[in-house]
């Protein structure tokens, strides 16, 4: 099973629940610098994240899906879960 993050985009991962994101935008985090992820411990280093996540879905920024589609949004993601999680076995 994967663990749910959310990553605010120059700041460190938060391991989330149900509706962190809207407590995220209420202290002050911007919409646009907020995406989903799954992390997955275990598996390999390109497998072990998911980046999709319902808060991904925001056509203003082109990201018309659940997943992310900016390959540089994903590579910051990547970065920020690396920071903060275990690395895959």
């Amino acid at each position: 099973m994967g663990v749910p993050n959310i990553v605010v985009l120059n700041r460190e991962p938060i391991s989330s629940e149900l509706h962190s994101d809207a407590m995220l935008l209420e202290r002050g985090s911007r919409q646009e610098n907020l995406w989903g992820a799954n992390y997955f411990p275990g598996l390999g280093e390109a497998e072990c994240i998911e980046f999709t996540s319902l808060i991904n879905i925001r056509p203003a920024q082109d990201n018309r899906s659940m997943e992310i589609a900016d390959e540089r949004i994903r590579a910051r993601v990547r970065g920020s879960t690396g920071r903060s999680a275990p690395p895959p076995r």
